[in-house]
């Protein structure tokens, strides 16, 4: 968590190996000791700010079965998988809607629900409630910590505050500050157990985040 400016979306963008907006900035990005370009497609999930921009599919259905499609999954296999993640969400009574029909807040739940499709060992989520109305924003919380604690999903989660992530984590984990050494240090923290991650950061200040 910080604020604007100290480098909480560079970070999270650099978790994502099908991100090349950061490539200008120093330093490695490795999970399990391997490069982040080089983890296999669907070890990582990212969920970003606005849906709008993630989903692809004009059905609800595809969206979820689209991730599995591009990584050649047998047929059944993903007909499977999309039925118990869609059952799990609780989005089968709009499982046939246009995606265009949803609202802001369903739209984040398929965009959350179409990553945990793929089997992720850890999702990276920028600020991900940042345009829901607050019940919205709890639900999806809520929702995301029931993933965690049944699934065993790891989640690296950037926002500037979150009343829920500080109810259940009780603190931050992360801190980032802009042009001093905490964000170096803050990085670092990333190869907690915790996390099942490593980075290796260029000291000095942060991009804009």
């Amino acid at each position: 968590m910080g604020p604007s400016g100290s480098g909480k979306n560079d970070i999270a963008a650099r978790n994502d190996s099908a991100d090349q907006s950061c490539r200008n900035i120093g330093g490695n990005v490795c999970y399990r000791g391997m490069p982040i370009d080089e983890v296999p497609a669907g070890t990582i999930g990212y969920v970003g700010q606005n849906p709008d921009n993630q989903l692809v599919c004009d059905k609800v259905w595809h969206e979820l079965a689209f991730g599995l499609e591009n990584i050649a999954m047998p047929a059944k296999t993903i007909r499977n998988r999309v039925a118990e993640i869609a059952t799990y969400f609780g989005i089968e009574s709009w499982f046939h809607k246009g995606v265009a029909e949803l609202s802001g807040g369903q739209k984040q739940k398929l965009a959350l629900a179409s990553v945990i499709c793929m089997d992720p060992e850890m999702v990276v989520l920028d600020e991900p409630t940042s345009q829901l109305d607050p019940i919205s924003a709890r639900m999806f919380w809520e929702m995301v910590v029931r993933v965690h604690e049944e699934m065993g999903i790891s989640f690296v989660i950037v926002e500037h505050d979150s009343e829920y992530i500080y109810e259940k984590g009780g603190q931050s984990d992360l801190a980032f500050r802009r042009n001093d050494e905490q964000l170096s240090e803050a990085v670092s923290a990333l190869a907690a157990p915790d996390f099942g991650c490593s980075a290796d950061a260029a000291g000095g200040s942060a991009a804009e985040g």
